[in-house]
């Protein structure tokens, strides 16, 4: 039986079974490229058909934005022109969607006759955690949380190339940077926005009653000439210390 020689140009195994050690360098690049693969998944987000204008340079607050609402129709900011706003960006899928849904109605239950209003946008960037279509979204918050009355606005993206004008723009005011970088780190991020349309306030992801009434109520009373904002159902500074004071307010 003729021998077969080995072929010019291939490494041939080592005799024993053992294979040739990788080398180091192949090692870093094949790590290098999980890491961008991971980082990709969390950071970019998912291409978007809700972008808007992008900003310019007679960009100065939110209220020169438009967007898409959940049937895709251009929704403008303007409309809210002299009220303070919560932005944040929704996952009805997240594990922690229940106790931040809840808390936004309770927010908007709490303020919605006070100048204050709400604008939820739906993003599938983390973890996939918002997968159903537009509209089936906003019913579904609806259905489970039904005074949820805020816009809930065209799904988005938060992060990377697609990420909407918006959110970029938010991201890039001095109150909007988050920490180390100011990628959006996670569902419900939000932003509070006064009434002159600037960020005053970045909140981590997970949405915290009473952190956001800490900023929110004493720019109501200041933009009301002082006058008295808080809520019935809330508690007044004094009566309840035991309230925790848990959100972070920049992430």
């Amino acid at each position: 039986m003729q021998q077969q020689q080995p072929v010019q140009g291939v490494q041939q195994p080592i005799q024993g079974g053992q294979q040739p050690a990788v080398g180091l360098g192949q090692q870093l690049k094949e790590g290098m490229q999980q890491l961008g693969q991971v980082v990709q998944q969390y950071l970019p987000g998912q291409p978007s058909q809700h972008g808007g204008q992008q900003p310019t340079s007679d960009t100065q607050c939110v209220f020169d934005f438009t967007v898409l609402d959940c049937e895709h129709k251009p929704y403008p900011l303007s409309k809210h022109r002299g009220q303070c706003l919560l932005i944040c960006n929704i996952a009805t899928e997240c594990s922690f969607a229940a106790n931040s849904q809840a808390a936004l109605e309770t927010l908007f239950t709490r303020y919605k006759d006070k100048n204050f209003n709400i604008l939820a946008f739906p993003s599938n960037d983390f973890m996939s955690e918002s997968h159903r279509d537009d509209v089936a979204i906003r019913d579904f918050i609806l259905q489970r949380w039904p005074n949820s009355g805020y816009p809930i606005l065209g799904k988005i993206c938060v992060n990377g190339n697609d990420a909407v004008p918006l959110w970029t723009w938010m991201k890039s005011q001095e109150m909007g940077a988050g920490t180390l970088i100011n990628a959006i780190k996670g569902n419900y991020t939000s932003f509070l926005i006064d009434p002159s349309g600037r960020v005053v306030r970045r909140y981590a992801p997970g949405v915290d009653v009473e952190a956001v009434e800490k900023d929110l109520v004493p720019l109501l009373q200041q933009c009301g000439g002082n006058q008295n904002v808080l809520s019935q159902d809330r508690p007044r500074p004094g009566v309840n210390d035991n309230i925790p004071q848990t959100g972070v307010r920049s992430f």
